[in-house]
């Protein structure tokens, strides 16, 4: 082989080689922000959510009604992929029309808080009905969680839910 065929060659071979370094590193890069996002939301869940939560769930059990939080940490499925940490707030109202009408008033209300491991982003979700859920309330950034925006999130779903029960 020619001496610039050469010279060609280890040209093409250095610039894949840089690039392939560069997909390595921003592969780990991205690895390393995931992880340190999941930390971010659990500690966030530990810090604010769970006990803004644990407040709404005393004082729904205090009214009557069956409450608890739920919590899910990230682990891994079958399929190699990863389940999101997420925490619930799942409420049973007492049924309206007492024990006759307990099964079609009944339903479980839940508001869910679940970190995206992709997007990086917190997603709240909330069911109020006995078909499961009535809707993502959208994505968010973990700066916005705030207090104040959790208490906003759980109530508007108990609202909605209580205003729809018969």
């Amino acid at each position: 082989m020619k001496d610039d065929a050469k010279g060609e060659l280890a040209g093409i071979l250095a610039a894949y080689r840089a690039r392939l370094t560069e997909s390595l590193d921003r592969q780990a890069k991205m690895k390393a922000d995931r992880a340190s996002f999941i930390e971010l939301f659990r500690s966030l869940t530990t810090g604010t959510i769970r006990p803004v939560l644990d407040d709404f769930v005393t004082l729904l059990i205090k009214d009557g009604h069956e409450a608890t939080v739920l919590e899910q940490q990230e682990a891994s499925v079958r399929d190699g992929s990863f389940a999101p940490a997420s925490i619930a707030l799942r409420i049973v109202p007492i049924p309206i029309g007492g024990e006759a009408n307990k099964q079609s008033s009944n339903a479980p209300v839940e508001v869910k808080f679940s970190a995206n491991q992709h997007s990086m982003k917190v997603l709240v979700s909330s069911s109020n009905n006995a078909q499961g859920s009535s809707g993502k309330r959208g994505e968010y950034e973990l700066r916005d969680l705030t207090e104040d925006f959790v208490v906003s999130n759980v109530l508007k779903t108990i609202q909605e839910a209580f205003a729809k029960a018969h």
